[in-house]
């Protein structure tokens, strides 16, 4: 597990599962992490080292395990486990203990209680700005640029490694034939051409907007207004201004933060 940057006790304690895993012992893992933090593929570089895999994303659980067992694999990524209908179909192949499964979830609360009893626990920590500046100056190799640019791209991808990932591949588009940037040019970049103020998208903004007008809101008003779907309300747009501490939720609905009228 050498490619992965940061979560260090988790890839520690996988490597000992790992070995346990490849002599044919069975496992139940939950990898529970905020969108962005790279849980897929952690699971997916976990479940390539057990034996022959499979990874799914599907909503049927029989779905899911009809291809197991058609394939027999015995290692498999089963990715958005939240989605799963029918998640107690899967209780007796997790009880079998002849297969390496792990799940992975953003949205662990949604989870039967059953279930999590089954699997091992593996939350992801927050990542701290040495290993995000890391991720950045590895998404950047071939460009120079200096710490004061992995500072503001971290910043600006809300210490967000899959954020930063993205942005890393918008920047390269856009300065690669030069051969790096300063970060002057950086803060130009990322407001006149990316669309990113303080930090914030265009998505960010218009929610503050909304509220700013409205007052208070539910999750689905806000999800209406917007159009964009409740999941990536609350997942990619209210995650990012939580932490910023723009907004509050209340038994009333969203509103902006005491700090931000």
């Amino acid at each position: 597990m050498t490619k992965f940057i940061g979560q260090t006790k988790i890839i520690r304690e996988l490597n000992y599962i790992l070995d346990q895993a490849r002599t044919g012992v069975p496992y139940n893992i939950l990898f529970s992490a905020r969108t962005g933090y790279g849980k897929t593929f952690l699971a997916m570089q976990a479940v390539s080292r057990v034996a022959t895999y499979q990874i799914f994303i599907k909503e049927d659980a029989n779905e899911i395990i009809r291809d197991i067992l058609r394939q027999k694999t015995m290692s498999n990524l089963i990715d958005e486990i939240h989605l799963v209908r029918n998640i107690e179909l899967l209780y007796p192949m997790m009880d079998e203990e002849r297969y390496f499964l792990i799940f992975a979830t953003n949205q662990s609360y949604a989870l039967p209680e059953a279930f999590k009893r089954r699997c091992i626990p593996m939350m992801f920590e927050k990542y701290n700005k040495l290993e995000l500046a890391h991720i950045a100056s590895g998404r950047l190799q071939g460009l120079n640029i200096g710490v004061d640019c992995l500072d503001e791209i971290v910043r600006a991808s809300n210490y967000t490694p899959g954020n930063i990932v993205i942005l890393c591949i918008r920047l390269h588009a856009v300065f690669g034939p030069k051969g790096g940037f300063s970060v002057i040019e950086l803060r130009d970049a990322l407001v006149n051409i990316f669309n990113i103020q303080n930090g914030l998208d265009i998505r960010c903004r218009e929610y503050l907007e909304v509220l700013e007008r409205i007052g208070h809101a539910s999750l689905d008003a806000l999800s209406y207004i917007m159009g964009v779907n409740k999941d990536t309300v609350r997942d990619e747009i209210e995650s990012v201004l939580l932490n910023k501490g723009l907004i509050q939720i209340t038994s009333k609905g969203r509103s902006l933060s005491n700090d931000n009228h």
